[in-house]
């Protein structure tokens, strides 16, 4: 087997990891993007329009991915000021307390046992991957 196949299916392996972790709490991998996004998005950007493009969906979808968690009382919404056909979408006290238990934590505290220089590394060459694999513009360094 080549390395290369070696580090693919290592990939492979921890995204099943990381897929199934994700199905806690009653909630899906997409909800939990979802949760993350919204928790750090800048106010301009806490719409479903945004989210959809860094999520890299439809808006259909990210608007049926906000609308359960609107109903689990983990996302509200409100019309925005700016433009009436928008809703800006706010993380709820629930939904805080929810992703204290976030099942990225196990891998977000694997990475952080890496030096700064491993850490830079692998960010370069993940996101590297991702634009060679998938022709996807990605942010540079």
């Amino acid at each position: 087997m080549s390395q290369a196949t070696a580090i693919a299916e290592l990939i492979e392996h921890l995204s099943r990891r990381i897929q199934g972790a994700a199905y806690a709490h009653d909630l899906k991998p997409a909800q939990w993007s979802a949760l993350r996004y919204y928790a750090r998005a800048d106010r301009t950007a806490r719409t479903i329009r945004a989210f959809a493009g860094v999520h890299a969906s439809s808006h259909s979808a990210a608007s049926q991915i906000v609308t359960g968690l609107k109903r689990k009382r983990l996302l509200t919404s409100y019309t925005s000021k700016r433009d009436a056909r928008e809703q800006v979408v706010e993380l709820t006290a629930a939904g805080a307390r929810l992703l204290r238990h976030d099942p990225l934590k196990p891998i977000t505290r694997a990475l952080k046992r890496m030096n700064e220089r491993e850490q830079r590394v692998l960010l370069k060459s993940l996101r590297h991957l991702i634009d060679g694999a998938f022709h996807r513009h990605v942010r540079a360094d």
